[in-house]
């Protein structure tokens, strides 16, 4: 009796680090059109096309300040970019950034208080523009929409973004006149975090342990 009840206090501590909190993965895709610029030592454009993509976690989501304004960031947990759609490459440093009111959105090295010139691609996506969040967007709700293209005549590149195993992808074009880049934002299913995994551990455990205590019960009945 002494050790179930020890196994049972076991059991019960475990179930007390599972909380609510559940990951859930998103994906932020920026098609760039009109693009120039460099890849792993190998120019290209000026009329190239560009896809950015960015995988991360919204669990990892910080409030900050872009531009010196409310926003938020999220590391990304994987990263890469393809030129004329070649093979993706990919990167090792990437956050994606934005205001709340998405005046400023992006791509960038820096995960906490990027400036305009931090970013490797930035494009203003303000509540003007159809169907994007705006005004109190933070980065996961909603968790999908788009694709959405940004407002004509404001788009900045030019911080390099580093490549996983060496070198580097920057952009120089387009900027300020060219329109027609797209940001599409999609989710994933959820991931079981590691209080969720010790959730359903403490669901088998105890399931086991009611079945060991029910036929340790029948075999002493039957003993007697």
């Amino acid at each position: 009796m002494k050790i179930k009840k020890t196994l049972l206090a076991g059991l019960l501590g475990l179930a007390g680090i599972a909380g609510a909190a559940q990951a859930a993965p998103i994906t932020y895709t920026l098609n760039i059109q009109g693009a120039a610029g460099e890849l792993n030592g190998v120019l290209f454009g000026p009329d190239a096309s560009a896809v950015l993509t960015v995988q991360a976690d919204t669990l990892n989501i910080i409030s900050t300040t872009v531009n010196g304004a409310p926003g938020h960031c999220v590391p990304a947990s994987f990263a890469s970019v393809s030129v004329n759609g070649g093979t993706a490459v990919q990167i090792s440093n990437a956050n994606f950034c934005a205001t709340n009111d998405g005046y400023y959105t992006g791509v960038t090295p820096m995960g906490t208080g990027p400036f305009y010139s931090d970013f490797a691609l930035v494009m203003n996506m303000s509540p003007t523009v159809a169907g994007f969040p705006g005004h109190a967007w933070d980065l996961a709700t909603p968790d999908a929409f788009g694709p959405v293209t940004h407002e004509t005549d404001n788009i900045g590149v030019g911080h390099p973004l580093l490549l996983t195993g060496g070198g580097s992808f920057e952009l120089n074009q387009p900027y300020l006149s060219v329109s027609g880049t797209t940001l599409q934002v999609s989710s994933g299913a959820p991931v079981p975090t590691l209080s969720e995994w010790a959730t359903g551990l403490l669901v088998l455990m105890l399931g086991g342990l009611a079945v060991f205590g029910v036929r340790r019960q029948r075999e002493g009945t039957v003993a007697a």
